[in-house]
């Protein structure tokens, strides 16, 4: 079927084709040149070119990207061979027909660039959400570490006060126990020499310790401080025997002596009462204290009750001398063997030694302060006074007519 356009003009009857020569019979009338065996068909001048079967004009196949539907091609075909549209028609037709395709060309431009633009915005979209959720993670993790940096800075602070407060704790029970040693050291003088030298070094040693710089560690302070312990009790043990064994013999020289001095008493009480007086030259004194004089005072009958003075009053006087140069107090103790000694010394108006004191004298008026120093201002009762291997004294006093009659015994 023709376009609609398309129409087929068919001569009139009796009018002759245009090829034909005018006036010619029509049985000379020269065929078209289509018509004619073996001749190739030709266009007139000016005219449209027709299409070939199932193809579209030049002037639209031409056209890069233009849907060649048969329709369109129909159309365009038809349009292109209506005789007469050669001119300005055609050049119209071909313009729209390159408008249509230029639309089509932006039409799927613009749908292409649009998806495009799309894909890229959502290309955007999601980098910019990477990026933001990187910064939060990055974020997190700063503010992670930051606690995590804070809480192990707390706790090696607290970890390090707990060790400051180990350290001043064992420094303090060290300089304690090096204290107790030295004391142990000081107060124990009878121990062996070899004990005493093993328990020196160890002070020496422990006081090394504490005073290290820096401050060694607890472990080392601790073990410093126990090693004092072991000798620290052998020379304790030690003084502590030497102790009771000298408490031992000093008891049963006491005993022994107040056995011999209460028959030497008594022995002299008898002789005295049957001749009803003591003789004068019957004892001669050994020692004397400064300013006591060595005669013998006139004789007397014996008093039945001399007044005995207190030995702790004389024991404390002589130990406050001790200690005013440097030596440690004595104990002391009250010996009946003295006291009766210092009542005979008394009855007699003399005095002597008895066997079993070291010191004997007398002052008047009565005072214990004047008996110490009387002693001090004589060499050898002096030296007795500040012995510095006794431990103990023995002490016996009597008063009789404000005269202080005493005897000491040092152990």
């Amino acid at each position: 079927m023709a376009h609609p356009r398309q129409v087929t003009r068919a001569p009139a009857a009796g009018r002759a084709h245009p090829d034909a020569a005018p006036d010619a019979p029509p049985s000379t009338r020269v065929l078209p040149a289509a018509s004619r065996p073996g001749a190739v068909p030709t266009q007139r001048p000016g005219a449209v070119p027709t299409q070939r079967s199932g193809a579209m004009d030049d002037d639209v196949a031409r056209v890069p990207g233009v849907p060649t539907s048969a329709g369109a091609a129909g159309t365009v075909a038809g349009q292109a061979r209506e005789p007469g549209l050669e001119g300005r028609g055609g050049a119209v037709r071909r313009r729209l027909v390159v408008s249509v395709v230029a639309g089509a060309l932006v039409l799927g431009g613009t749908g292409g660039a649009i998806a495009v633009v799309q894909d890229g915005a959502r290309t955007a979209e999601l980098a910019r959400q990477a990026r933001a959720a990187e910064a939060v993670a990055r974020t997190e993790a700063a503010a992670f570490a930051g606690e995590q940096e804070l809480l192990r800075r707390q706790n090696s602070a607290a970890s390090w006060a707990v060790t400051l407060a180990e350290r001043n704790q064992a420094l303090t029970g060290a300089a304690a126990a090096i204290e107790a040693a030295s004391g142990v050291l000081a107060a124990s003088p009878h121990a062996s020499p070899e004990a005493l030298a093993v328990l020196q070094t160890a002070i020496e040693s422990a006081s090394a310790v504490v005073a290290a710089e820096p401050t060694p560690p607890v472990r080392a302070i601790e073990a410093s401080v126990a090693a004092l312990a072991a000798p620290q009790q052998a020379v304790a043990e030690a003084e502590a025997a030497w102790q009771a064994a000298e408490a031992a013999r000093v008891e049963a020289e006491r005993v022994e002596a107040e056995r011999v001095e209460a028959e030497r008493v008594a022995a002299e009480r008898a002789a005295a009462t049957a001749t009803r007086s003591r003789p004068t030259t019957s004892r001669a004194p050994r020692a004397t204290s400064s300013g006591a004089s060595a005669a013998p005072a006139p004789a007397r009958a014996p008093s039945a009750s001399v007044p005995e003075f207190s030995a702790g009053a004389l024991g404390n006087a002589i130990n406050a001398y001790r200690e005013s140069r440097g030596l440690p107090a004595l104990s002391i103790s009250r010996s009946g063997a003295l006291v009766a000694h210092a009542e005979d010394m008394a009855l007699a108006g003399s005095i002597w030694h008895s066997g079993s004191d070291n010191i004997v004298g007398y002052v008047q008026p009565s005072s214990a302060a004047s008996l110490v120093q009387a002693w001090a201002n004589s060499p050898s009762h002096d030296a007795q006074m500040l012995r510095r291997d006794v431990s103990s004294m023995r002490v016996g006093a009597t008063v009789l007519d404000n005269r202080l009659y005493a005897a000491v015994g040092f152990g």
